[in-house]
């Protein structure tokens, strides 16, 4: 019986950081045959246990996919050999039959013509082509919107993606490159060239991501090579932003000032409805209710998430479905609603120095403004969240209502400052010391 043995390369990539996995192959004392197998170990020992790649289940997503979808690799390498050698039982083998069907198995396939396939050869550009053009049927696999098909907004970013990377490859002279092209230098130069560009961190992150998105959608054996998609060497870019949020005297602010001009007190209204319900501009039609004001709450599923939320019917919430017999204003652009929630908030004398501290073209940037510039459409969810929050609304309750699926990612709306934390922390304190006495 022949026998497959695995072990690791002493010696590791000097640009990864990666162990190359040996395979050994033996049978009796007459075949033993060693070969390199193409496929390298990421440098942790959680993923090793001295002669097989074990499961694990790590935090990192990313960093697991690529452990699994090597692990996959080696068995179907080990299975294939194996049925190999079976063809050849009781034959002689020459000396580099091991080399000979590791090769074989990464060898791209033929067409009948003996040209290669395209299945095997795509090139990055047809990659995202390929990967765009057949997004609005794909169903998502992963994420808060698993099961759901790719909405339109995702495919706008898909091709605001696909645009960096032509533009790119032309400042680069370069037509198209292959999947395995994508290394560590390729990332670096990417990340610079989109720097040059002024985005900021987070859109620098979001082009990393798509174009790994399309990497990590091709089959194994089109990317198991591709260094792009290593989770260490090439990361995903993000930072957190000092967005800011309106306080209830600043809502009540808004609620009160005179406006003449009948466009801006419809925006007034839908704004206010969006910082007392938590919800996205995307899902301002579905407010549109009037059995929500009988029901004492709204019943909706967010158009981002497909999440199902159920919101309860504030005062100023009632008040502006009073103000329009239960018929909203109908919604407008995103676009013109920011420009004239900004006129609105500096009517309101929402007016104090903020100061936003993010990266912009790879270096950090601080840029002081009067609030009601920073004020967009998604200030009244932050401020939803804030708000709730500081009243000493517990956050699992307030993300039942904002739908977000993890702690992690409802804190980063929260706005409150260290003060403000102290205080409430020392409330809740003499709170508590008075139902005791």
């Amino acid at each position: 019986m022949a026998t497959i043995e695995l072990s690791l390369s002493a010696i590791k990539n000097k640009t990864t950081g990666r162990q190359q996995i040996r395979i050994r192959f033996y049978h009796g004392k007459s075949i033993d045959q060693r070969a390199k197998t193409g496929i390298f170990i990421l440098d942790n020992p959680a993923y090793w246990d001295g002669h097989k790649m074990v499961d694990t289940r790590r935090t990192n997503d990313e960093e697991r996919r690529y452990h699994n979808e090597c692990r996959a690799k080696l068995e179907s390498l080990c299975k294939a050999i194996d049925e190999a050698w079976q063809h050849v039982l009781g034959g002689d083998i020459p000396k580099d039959w091991l080399k000979k069907q590791v090769s074989l198995f990464f060898k791209p396939k033929k067409n009948k013509d003996g040209t290669a396939s395209t299945e095997t050869s795509i090139t990055l550009l047809k990659a995202i082509t390929k990967f765009i053009d057949e997004a609005p049927t794909r169903i998502l696999e992963s994420g808060a919107r698993k099961g759901q098909p790719v909405s339109p907004r995702t495919i706008m970013q898909y091709k605001q993606m696909q645009s960096g990377v032509v533009e790119f490859l032309q400042v680069q002279k370069v037509k198209d490159l292959k999947i395995q092209d994508l290394n560590k230098e390729f990332y670096d130069q990417y990340v610079m060239f989109l720097n040059s560009k002024g985005y900021k961190l987070n859109n620098v992150g979001k082009h990393i991501k798509n174009l790994k998105a399309v990497i990590n959608w091709l089959p194994l054996k089109q990317r198991i090579d591709c260094e792009f998609v290593a989770p260490r060497k090439c990361t995903k870019l993000a930072e957190e932003v000092d967005n800011v949020y309106l306080s209830t005297d600043e809502l009540l602010k808004i609620q009160n000032v005179e406006l003449k001009q009948d466009y801006l007190d419809r925006v007034r209204d839908q704004f206010i409805l969006l910082a007392w319900t938590g919800c996205r501009y995307s899902d301002l039609d579905k407010l549109a209710d009037p059995e929500s004001m009988e029901r004492g709450y709204f019943e909706l599923e967010q158009k981002k998430t497909g999440t199902k939320v159920c919101i309860p019917v504030f005062p100023a919430v009632r008040s502006i479905f009073e103000k329009y017999s239960g018929v909203l204003p109908s919604v407008i652009s995103n676009q013109k609603f920011n420009v004239f929630l900004k006129e609105i908030c500096k009517l309101a004398g929402i007016d104090s120095m903020e100061s936003i501290t993010h990266t912009i073209g790879g270096k950090r940037v601080k840029e002081t403004s009067p609030k009601y510039e920073l004020v967009s459409a998604h200030t009244a969810r932050r401020s939803f969240a804030t708000n709730m929050f500081e009243s000493g609304a517990p956050a699992l309750v307030i993300m039942q209502i904002t739908g977000h699926k993890t702690e992690k990612a409802f804190l980063s709306y929260i706005k409150t400052d260290p003060e403000t934390y102290a205080r409430m922390l020392i409330d809740q304190w003499n709170r508590s010391q008075q139902k005791k006495g």
